[in-house]
């Protein structure tokens, strides 16, 4: 064997070895990602049990609707700097949805599966909070809660291409009350 066969030999087998290592390298990054990805969805699930976030929910759909038409309070959320989140609890909520909406923005929460899971959710609160979006925009610019905004798009795209639930067929439920419950008057 020549010295010029060796060598050709030496630059392949460093060639094979370089692209091996290469390879391994891509399949650890797609396992950090993956990690990455699930760190983020516990995270943001965790977010979405706790109390203070569950309270800031009923405050929403409880009390806002009624207290936004207080000038006073709109007052209050649109001054430029800080809103506090004790007097106004939708600003928790609105920046929860909003950090979601960049996480999945840039990948680290997996839309598909948030949004099978919390985008009726999503879709139900952008309602509720988009006037106090409107009003922090007076002063903040239109930039602000494009995370939030964001996410109510995607919810609203993937609500419009599925249909209402992927389940198999099952037998109506019974709801003896339901006569009951949809007359006027009822509680």
């Amino acid at each position: 064997m020549t010295l010029d066969s060796i060598n050709a030999m030496v630059t392949i087998a460093t060639l094979v070895l370089l692209t091996a290592t290469a390879l391994a390298g891509l399949i650890q990054l797609r396992h950090m990602r993956a990690g990455n990805v699930l760190s983020a969805a516990q995270a943001i699930a965790r977010d979405f049990r706790a109390p203070a976030f569950q309270a800031a929910l009923k405050y929403a759909q409880d009390e806002l609707p009624a207290r936004i038409e207080d000038a006073g309070y709109r007052r209050q959320l649109g001054a430029p700097g800080y809103v506090d989140p004790r007097t106004h609890p939708e600003m928790m909520l609105c920046n929860l949805f909003n950090r979601t909406g960049g996480l999945m923005r840039g990948g680290l929460i997996d839309e598909a599966a948030f949004l099978d899971s919390y985008g009726r959710l999503v879709l139900y609160y952008w309602e509720l909070l988009a006037p106090v979006v409107a009003i922090l925009r007076r002063t903040r610019g239109p930039g602000q809660y494009a995370g939030f905004e964001y996410l109510a798009y995607q919810a609203a795209q993937r609500a419009a291409r599925r249909p209402p639930a992927r389940r198999p067929s099952r037998a109506a439920l019974a709801d003896p009350w339901l006569a009951q419950d949809v007359q006027p008057g009822s509680s």
